[in-house]
């Protein structure tokens, strides 16, 4: 648990001080923005899916049990609230079908590596200009170390079409790295 973010503070939530609310989200705000902005867009969507995630948090704060970080669980209310926010947004999930023998590469193999001197905020932009449906994929499988077969569960594709919308993000942030390292 965060320095800042002790048991007396969470307490002081679950009874809905203001203060205390304030002092959580302050101190949450910049890894939870993070996580609204992989799996967003634009800015102002992900202050939406921001702003919807801390508004579960304090108001379903009391089923937290004080079992495991209170990071990790306000990390796993982010990502379902940003997940939440695409499905209601009515994205049409891009169904393509699949030939059984296509390679989309190894689940266990080492994603590519990527120059030490690429700054991370034009990596997360990268990330954010990937469709949709990549994008949610790639954060998925990539940061909440999602399976396929749970990916498809989610968001109601199929494992071939995760791993196909993997493999596209995959390429698509390979050439845009490789183009912005030619620029360099």
């Amino acid at each position: 648990m965060s320095e800042l973010i002790n048991s007396t503070l969470i307490e002081n939530c679950k009874n809905n001080d203001r203060k205390s609310q304030h002092a959580v989200y302050q101190a949450l705000y910049p890894k939870a923005m993070r996580v609204c902005k992989r799996y967003c867009a634009r800015d102002d969507e992900a202050m939406d899916v921001l702003n919807t995630g801390f508004l579960k948090v304090f108001t379903q704060i009391s089923e937290y049990s004080g079992k495991g970080s209170f990071e990790g669980w306000v990390h796993r209310i982010m990502v379902n609230t940003a997940l939440d926010h695409i499905r209601k947004s009515k994205l049409q999930l891009q169904q393509i079908e699949l030939n059984d023998n296509m390679d989309f590469g190894s689940e266990d193999e080492e994603a590519d590596s990527y120059p030490d001197n690429l700054d991370i905020n034009v990596l997360y932009e990268m990330i954010r200009s990937l469709s949709p449906v990549s994008r949610t994929v790639f954060n998925l499988y990539v940061f909440e170390e999602f399976t396929h077969s749970e990916i498809a569960g989610k968001l109601g594709i199929s494992a071939g079409t995760s791993k196909w919308h993997l493999s596209n993000a995959r390429k698509v942030l390979k050439e845009t790295i490789q183009a912005v390292l030619q620029k360099a």
